[in-house]
């Protein structure tokens, strides 16, 4: 891994064991941080939640709240029983598996637009996924 530039954080690198044993690099950063150049080799793995169960309640507010890269639905108990992606920001992806028996509801956060306007879901059939990308801090694309 090759890295240049500035970093203004206390610890961004910590060196952990994966699953299988190999030593993997764990980088994070935050605050003010301006990172030029960054070489990866080898895999990259974004993170990831399954067993997930859509919210029952039909609504945006009562939607599962998603907070992984990829997330994998589980149970959807009744069609359109729904999940909630995070708030849009600028370059943020977020994917959704539904491995329910229903149609899975797919709210924004609140003040978010999938595409089909400000607060209003999308609805992906059982077996469907799906990938967002966050166009700016209100905004997600298909």
């Amino acid at each position: 891994m090759t890295m240049s530039g500035y970093l203004d954080t206390r610890e961004f690198a910590k060196f952990v064991a994966d699953a299988s044993g190999d030593t993997a690099i764990r980088v994070l950063l935050s605050g003010t941080s301006d990172l030029v150049d960054l070489t990866l080799t080898g895999m990259l793995y974004q993170s990831v939640e399954t067993g997930i169960t859509a919210g029952t309640t039909q609504t945006q507010a009562g939607a599962t709240a998603l907070t992984k890269m990829l997330n994998i639905v589980a149970t959807v108990g009744t069609a359109n029983d729904g999940v909630k992606l995070m708030s849009a920001e600028a370059g943020a992806q977020q994917k959704i598996v539904n491995r329910g028996a229903n149609n899975l509801k797919i709210w924004p956060f609140l003040g978010d637009d999938l595409g089909a306007g400000v607060n209003a879901a999308i609805v992906i059939p059982p077996g469907a996924k799906i990938m967002f990308d966050a166009e700016d801090v209100t905004t997600w694309s298909v």
